[in-house]
């Protein structure tokens, strides 16, 4: 356990107890005197404990302001309303000519990182601007450029042209441990919400290593409830030290505006962003060629593994670093000695290997344990875009069988687009609602490619195998989701 010794730490502690005796003693009518002047001073000393942070962070924090044409078809980005024709500034009226597309103003937050004009921001603030403007107050701003951006964690750094009144050093503020953070420490984000400059909230930390969301090809989100609004994405969070802990970037929310539920990105990850996006201009990742993703109980039965902690192998890419050591159901449980908890875990290890360096991983393969050591190097570049699966027919719906599941043989153009030739599997056309398909995560536009070890060629096979299955048996799914993502799905039948 980490043993905290900060001065605003140990206020707040007093201030939680300053609240339960001031509301005891402010409903005692024959509390002393001397006991409210003691409750009251406890207060006022979390306070100005918490003024002393704000005060220092404070000026590190500004507000950006980027200028983005978008086509006709495109749209605004979110966040992003559109600029009237005629000037860069909001209120001019008039239309864009024919043939000449229109204008975005996104607003965003950053904190600077170096006394040298290095801010530290979100790529979706000033990815494909045109113009970038800082705003450090209602007196000061400045033009700024890209230096780099990582679209992966969301993350970009961008740098003053000039320093504001000719300043030389602009105070910074200094990254802490994400890694040291606990659920329930006090978290403080400061930005820019709605255009808002400067704004401070204050909460605590929800939740720690959120993975899984689909909001980010990297994700290792630190959740807190410290207000977060369009406008603040890109500026800090705070921990009880004022220190960096994370980068603000996303929300949970039904309605556009905050719910309690707010995301940043830990300062482990953004610390080694920067440093590499200042330093060479892009982010270098170790990269082995495979996919994986977690465990539950049923796949960790079926892949022989216990408990549910590790990452399964979906899918391995040919020709690269791991083609000819790892195939897909291997479960990895180490990287490089370090415990490997869920899929995002696997990624973020390999990814901080150094291109070139070995990677020891400890897995298990068909029940067996085994240690098997790669080499890392950089990911080639992005394959062609995602592709949703194309259902055959759109009447097609499953039958009202108890899977809930409709499959046909996989046509020849979709055959094609997933580089296969004939007999390539099943393709599912209809998953009904609340069916044991359904509930295995099974989406029309799937290609099932195996099922239980045994490979399946057609709808027709696929049929033999499940018609076998009795009330509590499950059989497990090897899927072409796409045509890139391969990934294992437990598909039990009702008991």
């Amino acid at each position: 356990m980490a043993k905290y010794n900060n001065s605003a730490l140990k206020a707040g502690f007093l201030f939680l107890s300053a609240i339960g005796l001031s509301i005891t003693a402010f409903n005692a009518q024959d509390t002393p005197p001397e006991e409210k002047a003691a409750d009251q001073q406890l207060v006022n000393k979390a306070a100005h404990a918490l003024n002393d942070i704000v005060r220092k962070a404070m000026p590190t924090v500004v507000s950006i302001s980027a200028v983005k044409t978008y086509s006709a078809g495109e749209g605004s980005a979110p966040g992003m309303p559109p600029l009237p024709w005629g000037s860069d500034e909001p209120g001019q009226p008039g239309e864009p000519p024919e043939g000449i597309n229109p204008r975005a103003l996104g607003v965003g937050s950053g904190v600077i990182i170096r006394p040298d004009g290095m801010i530290l921001t979100n790529s979706h603030v000033v990815e494909g601007s045109e113009r970038i403007t800082v705003t450090f107050d209602e007196k000061r701003k400045g033009s700024a450029h890209i230096v780099g951006i990582d679209t992966k964690t969301d993350l970009a750094v961008i740098q003053l042209d000039k320093q504001p009144n000719g300043e030389k050093n602009l105070p910074v503020l200094e990254f802490g441990d994400s890694d040291d953070i606990k659920v329930g420490d006090w978290a403080l984000a400061i930005g820019s919400p709605y255009g808002l400059i400067r704004s401070v909230s204050f909460g605590i930390i929800s939740s720690k290593s959120r993975a899984e969301m689909g909001v980010l090809d990297i994700e290792d989100f630190i959740q807190t409830d410290a207000a977060i609004n369009p406008g603040s994405s890109g500026g800090p969070l705070l921990n009880s030290k004022g220190e960096i802990i994370g980068i603000n970037t996303a929300i949970f929310s039904q309605g556009g505006g905050f719910s309690g539920i707010g995301f940043a990105i830990p300062s482990g990850i953004a610390k080694e962003v920067a440093n590499q996006l200042i330093n060479a201009g892009r982010v270098i990742r170790g990269w082995i060629g495979v996919t994986a993703q977690d465990l539950d109980e049923d796949l960790a039965s079926h892949f022989k593994v216990k408990g549910t902690e590790g990452a399964l192998i979906s899918d391995v890419r040919p020709e690269s670093p791991a083609s000819k050591s790892l195939a897909p159901g291997d479960v990895i449980l180490k990287a490089n000695g370090l415990r490997v908890e869920s899929s995002s875990k696997l990624k973020t290890l390999i990814g901080k290997t150094q291109i070139g360096k070995q990677v020891q991983l400890d897995i298990v393969r068909d029940g067996r344990p085994e240690v098997i050591k790669i080499n890392s190097s950089e990911e080639p570049g992005a394959r062609p875009a995602q592709l949703a699966g194309q259902a055959a027919k759109k009447g097609d719906r499953p039958g009202r069988g108890s899977l809930g599941l409709a499959v046909e043989d996989v046509p020849d153009e979709i055959a094609h687009f997933i580089g296969k030739s004939k007999n390539a599997g099943a393709l599912v056309v209809g998953v009904r609602l609340g069916s044991p398909a359904f509930d295995s995560g099974l989406f029309p536009g799937d290609i099932i490619l195996n099922a239980n070890n045994k490979e399946v060629r057609n709808a027709k096979e696929l049929t033999q195998i499940t018609k076998k299955m009795k009330r509590g048996d499950s059989t497990v799914l090897y899927v072409q989701r796409g045509a890139d993502d391969r990934l294992f799905l437990s598909l039990k039948m009702a008991a």
